[in-house]
């Protein structure tokens, strides 16, 4: 299982905007992505520190997208 560095939220939002997810709504300091094809959803925190290696895993599954598109 390769090692995750420090990933920030608003990262991962342009790492998802480039795998054809758009910004669907805001809520305060939270995003909500959605696919353009598929309509897969998932919701993103954007706060001042990296984002936990658990919820960052969590966020991959529910997009059906692999730990490889981090590096």
């Amino acid at each position: 299982m390769p090692k995750f560095s420090q990933v920030y939220g608003m990262d991962l939002i342009k790492i998802l905007e480039k795998h054809w997810f758009i910004q669907h709504s805001r809520s305060g300091s939270h995003y909500t992505l959605k696919h353009n094809f598929n309509g897969k959803r998932t919701t993103i925190p954007v706060h001042n520190k990296p984002l936990g290696k658990w919820l960052l895993t969590a966020i991959l599954r529910q997009v059906w997208l692999s730990k490889d598109i981090l590096e």
